[in-house]
């Protein structure tokens, strides 16, 4: 946590006191652990219980303010609350607001009671649901709280189910985290994005949320090999040699495939903790034997992960394809299309085939890099294709006025795009996964990244695309802002890279969060600031975070995240391409 941050806290904390009778006089406050891979320490706040002849309005104010207690805890809040309250389920969600405004009490009647409803008006920003999955949600929310008295105290009778927290709390308290579940067919982990409390009981919260299941709605396009049945016993404590021990109930029946999948979830979901280095996942009762045949170290299971492999990026030099991979240029292909220019192109994993769209974006070539036995595919306005591990080349363009998406290999198959908006689309990427897409598109007179996940069935076969989201940009709990984005590129299933304009009318790269949560890039961010060179597309390398840029004179660009954007030894660059 930053000074400036501390010093806000502190000061929230004291001015409170004037307008909340559940803060004490003095604050007491010491770090804690260190914040995994941040460098952070947050800071540790232990709030008040009701103090004694409090008003409505003051244990309104005290049960909100219990609610930011770190480590994380409900204990002081349901102090609050009264002897005969209905029962109140703290894990129901987490709503994130920016400011809170405390209306005067009224009387209501309660049985043969009166008490009095105190409605607080919220600055709402965000929601969590039960499991952590967020959701933008910029507005202005009225919670209403029920009271009466015990003992003589005013007491909350009646509360919403759920935890409030304020902006600056979850920006400091609060990480991402993906919990990992396989695609329907069961071949490829695939991450599921959440935020968490930091505290010791993270690994605790990752696997009870993992045991629990994909949400619903996420039921075609997210699969867990987890039985129904299975339960977490206890926490997941992790010793100090990085052992996390895992009790699951509920395994004992289960095929060994499946026993494996189970593994994969666990270790994929868990090697995001710094903290651990193996995984013993057993039934309940006493460890028998720890021999290490028993144990799963997290650097396992990658056969279920998207390959290591990434020979990219390639770009279009003349009517050539050269690898930048290693800075130099070096050619793949000498002459892409014969007899015609091209002005965007892909390169099939393992670099042996091509896919290539001609100037105007009317046909679609592909085939090995031999250029022997090449198809030809018409197109309105292709986009620069894209090549999947399947070996499937997605071409994305417009008929009939509306988007167009088709998987061109051993069975060309179009798309289902219903419910979709009318979209012009200028950028196209697929995850690594094969889970997720992103978009630039116009729409209306608004030009917007969206992400959308790929739907498929048990064999593998995609069967559609879900409506894509647009990403949020402005709001309050987003740190960066863009506008006209022109290029977009997963660096991760979790994120996207987005070519576009910054607010001081700047080209920059900007780096989002699929589910919306955040947008760093840009001069507002501790990274490095790309020079204005009037970038046209961005490449990510998925595997070693590298970015690439070129820029409208036909230079390269490129920088790891950290140091700052070198120039490659190129010119006249006409388009950039990721191995598929």
């Amino acid at each position: 946590m930053t000074t400036r941050r501390v010093l806000a806290w502190l000061l929230v904390a004291v001015c409170a006191l004037s307008a909340c009778g559940g803060i004490p006089d003095e604050v007491r406050v010491h770090r804690v652990g260190a914040d995994q891979g941040t460098g952070e320490s947050p800071v540790s706040y232990r709030p008040a219980g009701p103090r004694q002849n409090a008003t409505p309005d003051q244990v309104v104010r005290g049960y909100l303010d219990a609610m930011l207690a770190y480590p994380v805890s409900s204990g002081t809040a349901e102090e609050f609350l009264h002897p005969q309250a209905e029962p109140w389920d703290p894990t129901a969600g987490v709503v994130v607001y920016r400011a809170a405004s405390v209306e005067e009490a009224r009387q209501v009647a309660i049985g043969r009671d009166i008490g009095l409803e105190v409605v607080v008006r919220l600055e709402e920003q965000a929601r969590l649901d039960r499991t952590g999955h967020y959701e933008p949600s910029v507005r202005t929310r009225t919670v209403s709280f029920v009271l009466r008295r015990a003992s003589g105290q005013w007491r909350i009778e009646v509360a919403p189910p759920g935890t409030f927290v304020t902006d600056d709390f979850f920006a400091d308290y609060y990480r991402p985290f993906d919990l990992y579940f396989f695609d329907p067919s069961g071949s490829r982990v695939v991450a599921d994005p959440v935020h968490l409390p930091l505290g010791d009981q993270v690994a605790t919260a990752l696997v009870t949320n993992l045991v629990a299941g994909p949400r619903d709605q996420d039921a075609g396009t997210l699969r867990s090999f987890v039985p129904d049945a299975a339960r977490l016993r206890g926490s997941v404590p992790v010793a100090a040699d990085g052992l996390a021990d895992i009790v699951i109930d509920g395994l004992a029946d289960v095929s060994s495939d499946t026993r494996d999948r189970v593994s994969a979830q666990l270790v994929w979901t868990l090697r995001q903790l710094p903290e651990v280095r193996t995984l013993r996942i057993r039934p309940p009762g006493p460890v028998v034997r720890a021999e290490s045949g028993d144990l799963e170290p997290v650097g396992g299971w990658g056969v279920f992960g998207p390959s290591r492999a990434w020979a990219g990026p390639f770009a279009l030099l003349g009517g050539a394809v050269v690898s930048l991979a290693d800075g130099a240029p070096e050619v793949l292909e000498q002459r892409l299309v014969q007899g015609g220019d091209v002005e965007s192109f892909t390169v099939a994993p393992g670099a042996e085939s091509l896919a290539a769209v001609t100037s105007g974006g009317s046909e679609l070539v592909l085939g090995p890099v031999s250029g022997q036995g090449r198809r030809r595919v018409p197109g309105s306005g292709l986009l620069p294709p894209v090549w999947d591990a399947s070996g499937r080349v997605w071409a994305v363009d417009r008929a009939d006025g509306r988007t167009r998406v088709r998987l061109i290999g051993a069975e060309d198959v179009t798309l289902a795009l219903a419910g979709w908006p009318r979209l012009d689309p200028l950028s196209f990427a697929l995850s690594r996964d094969q889970a997720r897409y992103s978009l630039v598109a116009r729409a209306g007179d608004r030009t917007q990244v969206l992400v959308g996940r790929v739907l498929s069935d048990a064999q593998g076969r995609v069967t559609g695309l879900s409506v894509p989201r647009p990403l949020p940009s402005g709001t309050p709990l987003v740190t960066a802002s863009f506008t006209s984005p022109r290029s977009v590129s997963f660096a991760g299933s979790g994120h996207v890279v987005v070519a576009a304009t910054s607010v001081a009318g700047e080209q920059q790269v900007f780096t989002a969060r699929v589910d919306g949560s955040s947008v760093t890039g840009g001069r507002s961010s501790d990274g490095p600031t790309l020079v204005d060179v009037d970038a046209q597309q961005v490449v990510a390398d998925p595997v070693t975070g590298r970015l690439f840029v070129r820029a409208g004179d036909g230079t390269v660009w490129q920088t790891d995240g950290a140091a700052a954007w070198t120039r490659i030894d190129v010119d006249g660059v006409r388009a950039l391409a990721p191995t598929g």
